[in-house]
């Protein structure tokens, strides 16, 4: 099984990355199940401050999950040094992921860090998207790609096409529209949910174009010699 295929994400304040970028370059890890684990580091007594015991969690997240919203047990490792002495625990905790959260938004958890004495680091939860197989997020909107069968290219005709949430939609497709490539129709209240309703979904289609029968061949080639020799009516007249 490969490698999961995460969404681009918005970055981290710059001050917060530069943070992380000195303190943590190994980065974070996961481990396998539904519980993230952000790998731990020692702290050089000459940074022990709070940033310098501060981390960042992935939190790697289906679309659907999302769409709909999730919770999540949360679990990472603390190093925690009190009189020279280090222990590392594993911290669990559950958090609740909102459906209107979007790809690379942060929770911050203060004072859950590694500690040293009565010194705490924070922990910053980011949200990392999955790439979905036909959705693909872009701020409060859904993209997705669509079949156009030719006959409703050439037509018109009507095509159906299935939601976030599992719902059939009917689009009409009016010539000559499709002529006018690449064909791009919105349904407002169909995308992401957001506090004040739902984003939109954005449809792309691509035309099929079938192989044509051998059989078929020489009255296919007339029909469309006659299509393209016709001269242009006014439909208006």
């Amino acid at each position: 099984m490969g490698q999961a295929q995460f969404a681009k994400r918005q970055e981290l304040p710059e001050s917060v990355a530069n943070f992380f970028d000195d303190l943590n370059p190994s980065g974070n890890g996961r481990t396998a199940s539904n519980a993230f684990l952000a790998e731990s580091y020692a702290p050089p007594t000459q940074l022990l401050t709070k940033h310098a015991l501060s981390f960042i969690v992935d939190v790697p997240l289906e679309l659907e999950e999302l769409f709909w919203g999730t919770r999540r047990d949360i679990i990472f490792q603390r190093m925690i040094t009190v009189g020279g002495r280090t222990n590392t625990i594993h911290q669990m905790i559950s958090i609740e992921f909102t459906p209107h959260m979007r790809n690379g938004q942060m929770i911050f958890l203060e004072e859950m860090g590694h500690q040293v004495d009565a010194q705490r680091g924070d922990v910053w939860v980011v949200f990392r998207q999955i790439v979905h197989p036909v959705f693909r997020a872009l701020g409060d909107d859904l993209i997705s790609s669509c079949t156009l069968p030719l006959s409703v290219a050439l037509l018109g005709g009507t095509v159906e096409v299935t939601g976030m949430d599992g719902i059939k939609l009917y689009v009409n497709v009016n010539e000559p529209e499709p002529f006018h490539f690449p064909l791009v129709k919105t349904i407002v209240g169909q995308g992401l949910r957001t506090p004040n309703g739902r984003g939109r979904l954005v449809i792309i289609f691509d035309v099929n174009v079938p192989r044509v029968p051998t059989s078929l061949r020489d009255a296919t080639t007339n029909m469309i010699r006659q299509i393209e020799n016709a001269p242009e009516q006014n439909e208006d007249a």
